[in-house]
């Protein structure tokens, strides 16, 4: 940092003593807009920004049209107006950028040297228009101008990563709107290429935390938990190799925020989650309004304070979760990418804080928030599903509220809606086809069709096979569905779906879990093998009944076990017992089919 203030001292001093009409004067400004540039990166200095932008501005037009260091001028005024949209939000900024990466490009032959960096940085530019515009255009041509810089550039260019992952993040972006997952395996794959290739450097932490964002993305779509640990294993290197107070540190947190978050949905560990709102909070407290990334970290705190207060019910973070998903609703400009996303976050916040206090102005406001989040997602839009299933939900509970039978028929179709626009292997698709099932068999109750209790029964089924759902949403489906199938005698159908619910429960039974979310397992599923069996016995089986109250023994046990030893005690008095365990761990960790 002293040698950076010495070279922009040193700069000012140079550009006194030279007059202006001195040929070397567009130079000296734009030596010292670069070196402010720098230290703005540094600092976060605001005041160093807007003067290097200012005094490159006065060197480009001072150069002349055909001078070859002109583009290169240009493109440092682009990165700086970039980066000022970025603290800003200002869209005229972005314009700006885009306008001078533009010039700069055109202003260098075909194979010059720095034509590839400047159709990289032209591919940023037009990907964050993109999310602020949705014009998909803008998009494509980001992924193009993307792929040409990567093509140009040569395999030990040192920015040739960063181009790479440049195009890795617009083909995140594509498949988040087209929902193509060949652009997302392109994506990952780029990352992991960057990854082992940038074993150290400044700009490590970067592309670490864009490997993250891909993986993640993947796993929410597949339901690969590989993918989740590899990403969340990447975040943290992020987070690690990042500098405090760099101006990146508040993204690389956001992200791994997001990671943690994914897990303890999964897997039910609370250190995840606490850990999640910590980092997440932290992303919100780096980064002042009004910055064009704030409302994403604020909605990536609000999910986690939800998934927190929807394990323990508390009602502080269920508050402050609305509180700042209203906030990421309101900073976020009405033309932008997420802003639908943001609506539907929040209209899910209000509809589980409506569950939790009963305050029938939550309710409204969820209805009228989530119809809003699917009116502005266009129709192709591969979240549409998520969407429509969250306005479900409201439309359930206003049913609930009023009895009227009106109201559960349009939840159910708006259920069929979402069911429609979720793909067959989406792991979204195992809730919202436990929704529908939950809304058919409340009709059925009312009017005692048999079309609606078969199909609720075929819902749950389905939800219950999704071998890449989360093993939870399963478990309760298979449950529901052997709950409902008992209920109306048909007891062969109820000791299949609560023999599939016992089958399940070694998914749920991850090794890796805490003491508390053991003792929750031991809680929430102690009896259902005894429910299986009696099912069995009802319909005819009693060995059957042996085999599944057998099945539930051994998990139910070894999470109680698991919960009253200590294995490093263990490792003491028996340790070819404690290598025995740990040799067949892995298998209790797989997911049945």
């Amino acid at each position: 940092m002293d040698n950076l203030d010495a070279a922009i001292s040193t700069a000012r001093d140079a550009l006194a003593r030279t007059p202006e009409d001195d040929a070397n004067r567009p130079m000296y400004l734009s030596n010292l807009g670069v070196a402010l540039q720098n230290r703005f990166r540094q600092t976060g200095n605001r005041a160093d920004l807007d003067e290097a932008i200012a005094l490159t501005l006065t060197a480009i037009a001072q150069t002349p049209t055909d001078h070859p260091s002109r583009a290169n001028r240009l493109s440092n005024l682009g990165g700086g107006l970039l980066t000022r949209f970025q603290r800003s939000g200002n869209l005229a900024d972005l314009d700006g950028a885009i306008d001078a990466t533009q010039q700069a490009t055109a202003a260098v032959p075909d194979r010059h040297p720095e034509r590839a960096v400047y159709l990289s940085n032209l591919s940023y530019d037009l990907r964050v228009k993109f999310r602020h515009t949705g014009h998909l255009k803008d998009l494509n041509d980001a992924i193009g101008a993307g792929e040409q810089a990567v093509a140009e550039l040569p395999e030990t260019h040192p920015l040739r990563p960063f181009a790479m992952v440049n195009l890795s993040n617009g083909l995140v972006a594509r498949f988040e709107r087209t929902g193509e997952l060949a652009d997302l395996n392109q994506a990952i794959e780029l990352g992991r290429r960057v990854k082992a290739a940038t074993t150290e450097g400044p700009e490590r932490s970067t592309y670490l935390s864009a490997l993250c964002i891909a993986l993640r993305t993947r796993f929410e779509r597949t339901g690969n938990r590989d993918d989740l640990e590899e990403a969340i294993a990447a975040a943290r290197d992020a987070v690690a190799a990042s500098r405090t107070g760099h101006v990146d540190q508040p993204k690389h947190l956001s992200v791994l925020a997001s990671g943690l978050r994914s897990r303890f949905n999964l897997v039910g560990e609370m250190s995840d989650i606490h850990s999640a709102i910590e980092a997440a909070r932290d992303a919100v407290n780096l980064t002042p309004p009004p910055h064009p990334d704030r409302p994403m970290y604020l909605a990536n705190l609000g999910n986690a304070l939800l998934s927190r207060a929807q394990r323990t019910g508390l009602r502080a973070d269920l508050d402050e979760a609305v509180t700042v998903g209203q906030a990421a609703v309101d900073e976020a400009p009405r033309s932008h990418t997420d802003h639908a996303l943001y609506l539907s976050n929040l209209s899910h916040t209000l509809f589980c804080r409506y569950r939790h206090a009963r305050n029938k102005e939550d309710l409204t406001a969820a209805l009228a928030t989530a119809r809003l989040a699917v009116e502005t997602t266009p129709a192709d839009h591969p979240s549409r599903g998520e969407r429509l299933g969250n306005l479900a939900n409201a439309l359930h509970a206003r049913f609930h509220a009023s009895e009227t039978l009106a109201a559960l028929n349009e939840a159910i179709d708006t259920d069929r809606e979402a069911l429609a626009a979720t793909p067959i292997d989406h792991p979204g698709r195992a809730r919202v086809l436990s929704n529908l099932a939950s809304g058919l068999q409340m009709r059925h109750g009312r009017l005692g069709n048999p079309n609606d209790a078969e199909q609720a029964v075929d819902a749950w089924n389905d939800a219950a096979d999704m071998r890449f759902a989360p093993a939870t949403i399963r478990v309760h489906a298979a449950r529901a569905s052997g709950q409902f199938a008992a209920s109306l005698d048909q007891w062969l159908a109820a000791a299949e779906s609560h023999a599939t619910a016992v089958e399940l429960l070694p998914s749920l039974a991850w090794r890796g879990a805490g003491r508390t979310s053991r003792e929750q397992l031991l809680d929430l599923w102690g009896g259902l093998a005894a429910d299986a069996a009696g099912c069995a016995i009802v319909a005819a089986q009693p060995d059957r009944a042996i085999e599944l109250l057998e099945q539930g023994r051994v998990v139910l046990w070894s999470q109680l076990l698991e919960t009253r030893s200590d294995l490093t005690r263990l490792q003491q008095s028996a340790p070819k017992l404690v290598a025995r365990l740990d040799a067949i761990g892995p298998q209790l960790d797989q997911t049945p089919g």
